[in-house]
């Protein structure tokens, strides 16, 4: 009862703020095992290729979308727990993983290290103030120098879990040429470091870039955008 009092007053204060459902659009709730997210699979099929940012030690969205679609999943992450994870599954060849990040700019960033050692919970920005546990430094690449690594011209959708580092680089994921039709994300403003400010501006800015919101989780943090 108090969580989801907690989850409905959230709800209400982002739509204080403009940040509410825009689209009645067919959604399909993807992935089991607390990697589920909620997505529309319209126009995605055998031809589709979608990116897949932060894996963590869950990719059962990934390859519950690759079975139900036929598209070409691309996932990425350049953090140790995850990349020592991922090598020890047994990944379909439609499912590739990259040992690397996107990022607002081509080069290496410094991630901190999670408090709970059992964590693949890497930040690119500091979660909690005065509590740094380490530091571990990764390549990333911004997303048109990605597409011309991997040769693609267009990617039709983008999901991205990157704990802090959407604020950043979703600017660049906006531009029409590179053919992303829908964005899923998880926002980070639950972090005492990033206000929610933030989150309304990213909001808005996909908005100004034709993006519509088609679902908000139960928790408020992940939301689907359709263009």
């Amino acid at each position: 009862m108090l969580r989801s009092l907690k989850q409905y007053l959230r709800k209400k204060k982002l739509a204080r703020f403009g940040v509410s459902i825009q689209q009645n659009s067919p959604t399909s709730e993807i992935g089991t095992m607390g990697g589920n997210w909620t997505c529309s699979l319209q126009g995605l099929n055998e031809s589709s290729i979608v990116y897949s940012f932060g894996a963590g030690r869950n990719i059962s969205f990934d390859l519950e979308l690759g079975e139900k679609t036929g598209c070409s999943i691309h996932i990425f992450d350049p953090t140790p727990i995850s990349i020592n994870w991922v090598k020890q599954q047994n990944l379909p060849d439609r499912i590739k993983f990259h040992e690397y990040g996107v990022g607002e700019k081509d080069g290496e960033i410094n991630f901190f290290v999670p408090r709970k050692k059992t964590s693949a919970h890497y930040s690119p920005v500091q979660r909690h103030t005065n509590v740094v546990v380490g530091e571990y430094s990764a390549p990333v690449f911004c997303m048109t120098s990605i597409m011309e690594k991997l040769g693609h011209e267009k990617v039709d959708m983008v999901k991205m879990d990157i704990e802090g580092g959407e604020y950043d680089v979703l600017p660049s994921l906006l531009e029409p040429s590179l053919g992303i039709n829908q964005i899923i994300l998880e926002f980070h403003h639950n972090y005492s470091t990033i206000p929610l400010s933030k989150t309304v501006d990213a909001f808005r800015q996909l908005n100004q870039s034709g993006f519509k919101c088609i679902h908000i989780s139960e928790r408020t943090y992940e939301m689907a955008f359709l263009r």
